[in-house]
């Protein structure tokens, strides 16, 4: 999915292991933090841990 190419708001954004994260993230100040997920995996497919690790680090960014 496209990230919106913008400052403001900030954007966030949980990356896959396996597929490189958008080039332009350091020109828009995009925080694009790797996990250790695979991409397939990122949906409705992930086990309780990869969604529990997901979730823990959307509620860490809300909150900051």
């Amino acid at each position: 999915m496209p990230l919106p190419r913008t400052k403001t708001p900030h954007i966030y954004t949980l990356r896959s292991n396996d597929l490189p994260a958008d080039e332009e993230k350091k020109e828009y100040e995009i925080t694009a933090e790797i996990t250790g997920i695979n991409h397939n995996n990122m949906d409705n497919d992930a086990n309780d841990e990869e969604r529990k690790f997901m979730t823990q680090k959307i509620y860490e960014y809300i909150k900051n």
